[in-house]
């Protein structure tokens, strides 16, 4: 039986293991981390007591659900540094904000450690997505971005190297220019962007050049922040693309749930440094074949000296980000045993 804090967030057996012992991991890290924003952030200890909840009585993931959703409104309700435990302010690494398209912008912190978390995730489900062995990636993401960094250092881990796009490139030519410059190998870049930038996109690039997936010798696409259509896709595949990993995510927690290789329509969420559920109107866990909001919760953090530990930035347990997807469980024809979703609708949920 795998022990929690002695696991490495790399290590490829925590998608495969049996889910009873997925569900334990998690609670286990629920539990602590619970008792550790209850001790530090009174938020979170005024929300257990009205919801009349102690941690040490967090026996199950299905005591967890009755702790109320946390709202995106409730939220920006907050000031930022409301959520972030005292004893971790000398030692926040990063900061990361919404856009504020569809509502005030919200803020979430990592210390170190907990971007370490992240990044090792990261890192271990790019290693079951990987075609290439030496990889030379264009991150076409913005760097204020929080997908931006987080690829960044996930490819790092994996002995690779990542271009960051130009600051002055924001036009399709000087991208191409860019990618073909560095013989990058790999594409870090969304399909679509409501932000309307040109060449910031896959769908731009290929309206300037139909075949810039061969044309520049392009064999692995990943990236997130838009679902990837099966069109584009094969387009993708077509052209000489060995892999492609898309993932599902939120400036607030990072990566959520990365695309199947087998269904590519179907996402398994992660495990690692966050819980994600897909719940219904009264907050509890739907079951499969139902469709529900998404709420996710952080754990964890890694320190290279002390292994894993509770996330020390911003507390955020059972955030609903405003989307809904279908939720699904059961052994994957990919291998993996992690619970997956489908059909994911973006902010349209309360």
């Amino acid at each position: 039986m795998m022990n929690l804090y002695s696991l490495s967030l790399r290590d490829a057996q925590i998608d495969k293991c049996l889910p009873d012992q997925q569900e334990l991991l998690t609670t286990i890290a629920v539990q602590n981390q619970l008792r550790f924003a209850c001790s530090q952030v009174p938020f979170w200890n005024r929300r257990l007591k009205e919801a009349g909840i102690a941690p040490e009585k967090i026996n199950s993931l299905k005591d967890f659900a009755y702790l109320p959703p946390l709202s995106k409104e409730e939220l920006r309700n907050l000031s930022p540094w409301e959520l972030v435990p005292q004893s971790s302010r000398a030692n926040l690494y990063i900061c990361r904000s919404t856009s504020g398209t569809t509502g005030s912008p919200t803020s979430a912190f990592w210390t170190r450690s907990d971007w370490r978390a992240m990044t090792e995730t990261l890192a271990r489900l790019l290693e079951i997505h990987r075609p290439i062995t030496n990889i030379v990636a264009f991150n076409g993401y913005h760097q204020g971005h929080t997908a931006a960094p987080a690829y960044d250092d996930a490819i790092r881990l994996l002995n690779g190297i990542c271009i960051p796009r130009h600051y002055l490139a924001d036009d399709e030519d000087s991208t191409l220019t860019q990618i073909k410059t560095f013989r990058c190998n790999t594409l870090i870049l969304t399909q679509r962007s409501g932000l309307k930038k040109s060449g910031r996109t896959v769908e731009d690039l290929l309206q300037y050049q139909p075949d810039f997936f061969s044309q520049c010798n392009l064999r692995w696409w990943l990236g997130s922040s838009s679902l990837f259509t099966k069109k584009i896709r094969e387009i993708a595949y077509q052209q000489g693309v060995i892999s492609i990993t898309n993932f599902y995510g939120s400036s607030e927690f990072g990566i959520l749930a990365v695309s199947c290789q087998i269904n590519p329509d179907e996402f398994h969420l992660i495990l690692g440094h966050v819980f994600v559920e897909v719940i219904d109107r009264e907050g509890f866990p739907v079951s499969p074949g139902q469709r529900g909001r998404i709420v996710a919760t952080r754990l964890l953090t890694s320190d290279l000296n002390n292994g894993l530990g509770p996330h020390e930035g911003s507390q955020f347990f059972r955030l609903a980000n405003g989307d809904e997807a279908m939720f699904l469980s059961g052994k994957c024809d990919c291998g993996l045993s992690s619970p997956r979703f489908r059909d994911v609708c973006r902010g349209v949920a309360k």
